[in-house]
């Protein structure tokens, strides 16, 4: 309970539509995050295939949606780096 009192804390009144739309998804049937599991070999196969590894944590989206982090300063700079590398991103 603790936990979800602090996601409320934090993003509630900053980022309510980040609230709503994570709400309304986590209790749906069947919700599961994006997210993939690869082997040892299938990270290695797909480095050499030229493809990169992107990982989105609560760090990154903390600094995508400015609010900070206890191990790092918001940085608008990093924020917007990370905006361009978003929407330049191309499955080639």
């Amino acid at each position: 309970m603790n936990k979800i009192i602090n996601f409320l804390k934090r993003y509630l009144l900053k980022h309510p539509i980040y609230v709503i739309t994570y709400a309304s998804s986590y209790f749906l049937k069947g919700f599961a995050f994006n997210e993939h599991f690869y082997t040892t070999e299938e990270i290695k196969n797909l480095v050499l295939k030229g493809k990169s590894i992107i990982r989105l944590g609560d760090g990154e989206i903390n600094l995508l949606l400015d609010l900070k982090n206890h191990y790092h300063k918001f940085s608008p700079k990093l924020k917007n780096m990370m905006r361009e590398i978003i929407s330049d991103y191309s499955s080639e």
